[in-house]
């Protein structure tokens, strides 16, 4: 009976491949659920006919995701009802100010009230620029 028993790896072997040929490594690799390099090294060994142990792979664990920190959720959220909020005016100040040019006695309301969305515009987009930690 052949001794089985794997020996340390001490020896580094280090190559650049094409693209072509890192696609079909990481292929392989990914069709045996092991890492590239242990692939590589499996591959290698067959193509050499190497008849000792090779070290044992496991399987790869798929990466865990980061979860993303509450405080940074709920200011995302807050950046998009700023956002909403934000064209809301817009479009509220563009509908008042077409609809009021017309009539001259309403035309200082209709600055008043422009004047007072554009004031809550700039607001909205002082707390936004807070937020992702811009200079206003």
């Amino acid at each position: 009976m052949a001794n089985r028993r794997t020996k340390r790896q001490t020896r580094m072997v280090g190559m650049r491949v094409s693209e072509d040929l890192y696609d079909l490594l990481t292929e392989g690799a990914e069709t045996e659920g092991i890492s590239t390099t242990a692939y590589a090294r499996l591959v290698l060994s067959r193509a050499l006919n190497f008849e000792g142990a090779l070290p044992e792979t496991k399987p790869r664990k798929p990466p865990r995701k980061k979860p993303i920190i509450k405080d940074i959720k709920a200011a995302i959220e807050v950046l998009g009802l700023l956002i909403d909020v934000r064209m809301n005016l817009s479009y509220i100040s563009r509908n008042l100010s077409e609809a009021h040019t017309f009539n001259p006695l309403r035309a200082d309301q209709v600055v008043e009230q422009g004047e007072r969305i554009d004031a809550i515009r700039r607001d909205v987009d002082a707390v936004r620029a807070q937020i992702l930690g811009e200079r206003s």
